[in-house]
């Protein structure tokens, strides 16, 4: 009924507070252990035109950065969404003074995608990987089977979706369809509104 939804509501709220303030806590945390893996792994500043080595990006401030796909990948799109939405919180909650992103692509793919979720390049540094080094150097989850070349990559693709290699594909899939029937999600709101005001659908 109504008040036990309310109440499970109320109760994933609390839960989702507890874990942004364990993130804004290890956010503040020194960071050269944390993120060792990608000291000297360098990509491509897309404004700029040189190469940044990650680790210095991280240890110069406090610093969060969103290791992505290719840019027409919906995770990738909605970290950005994500991203653009909650950056003034985690600035005011979180103190995190940069922020970078980073995208399998080529420059104009990823300008493209910026601009398709309207996330401001003068806000967030955005970084090319084409050939995703800085993830598979930091340890990313590459699927199933990812080096075994006998395998179509649209099976190993179906495999994942039952599991194999990411046991929560699934569920992610089936959430991102149903949606969180329990609390509102801003940044979803927010990113309609970005599509509307781009003459995307619904118009």
């Amino acid at each position: 009924n109504y008040r036990t939804g309310r109440r499970k509501a109320k109760r994933f709220e609390h839960t989702m507070n507890f874990f942004n303030s364990i993130l804004c806590i290890l956010s503040f945390l020194n960071n050269t252990i944390a993120f060792a893996p990608l000291q000297g792994v360098t990509v491509k500043s897309v404004d700029k035109n040189v190469d940044v080595d990650l680790g210095s990006f991280l240890s110069s401030e406090k610093s969060l950065l969103i290791l992505g796909t290719y840019a027409a990948d919906f995770n990738a799109i909605e970290y950005a969404q994500r991203l653009r939405y909650y950056m003034p919180k985690l600035r005011a909650e979180c103190g995190i003074e940069k922020f970078g992103l980073v995208l399998n692509c080529n420059p104009a793919a990823a300008k493209a995608m910026c601009k398709a979720v309207d996330l401001s390049t003068d806000e967030v540094q955005l970084f090319i990987d084409p050939t995703g080094k800085a993830g598979r150097t930091f340890g990313v989850g590459r699927g199933w089977q990812p080096d075994n070349e006998d395998i179509n990559p649209f099976l190993k693709l179906f495999g994942m979706l039952w599991g194999l290699g990411a046991w929560a594909t699934l569920p992610a899939v089936i959430g991102g369809y149903i949606g969180n029937p329990f609390t509102s999600q801003k940044w979803i709101e927010d990113a309609f509104v970005v599509g509307m005001k781009q003459g995307r659908w619904p118009d």
